[in-house]
């Protein structure tokens, strides 16, 4: 099959400083409501293609997105750097997935991907951004640094006939839900 490269969705946020860290926080709270929304869309979708122990991720992110520690990390740096929602979520996504990384099990170091997704999704949420779903027109094999839940659910499956990813590992999520789909993965090994 054609090779389709999937670049990394993760861009440089620039901090930028604001007057009104109120109206800040409420962007925040809002992005975190509509992405919770997104989450739960995707669960639905994710238990008809692989099934509900599997689409348990999403509801996972969910959890993440209410989880005080994140929510409070995220406005303090909006208070106290007097910063827009955008720089504090994605500072405070790259401090979680740091100490995942830094964990003994590579299970839980594998969760810093997650991390990264849920703060892709707010930084998205707050730019007004919509996200899609790939729309592939013909039989591609997948080829990106990395994709996260959400990329993989969201791509067109019928003409997928492989992931060939550089970062995760077997056990992170996008293996394992392109093992559910029955999707060849070439992901690198840890172990």
């Amino acid at each position: 099959g054609k090779i389709a490269v999937i670049g990394a969705k993760e861009e440089v946020i620039v901090p930028v400083s604001v007057a009104n860290t109120a109206y800040e926080k409420e962007r925040f709270k809002k992005a975190l409501l509509k992405s919770k929304e997104q989450l739960s869309e995707l669960y639905s979708t994710a238990v008809e293609t692989v099934g509900k122990e599997s689409a348990e991720i999403f509801e996972i992110h969910k959890m993440m997105l209410e989880d005080t520690d994140y929510i409070e990390n995220v406005e303090k740096i909006i208070d106290e750097e007097k910063i827009m929602a955008e720089y504090a979520v994605s500072k405070t996504g790259q401090e979680f997935s740091e100490r995942f990384l830094k964990m003994d099990s590579e299970y839980m170091r594998e969760r810093s991907a997650d991390v990264t997704d849920i703060s892709q999704r707010v930084i998205s949420n707050l730019k007004g951004k919509i996200p899609d779903g790939q729309k592939l027109r013909e039989k591609v094999i997948i080829v990106a640094e990395d994709l996260t839940p959400s990329e993989t659910i969201g791509l067109d499956r019928k003409n997928i006939l492989a992931f060939v990813t550089a970062g995760g590992s077997p056990l992170s999520h996008t293996a394992i839900l392109a093992g559910i789909m029955n999707i060849p993965a070439i992901v690198p090994s840890n172990i």
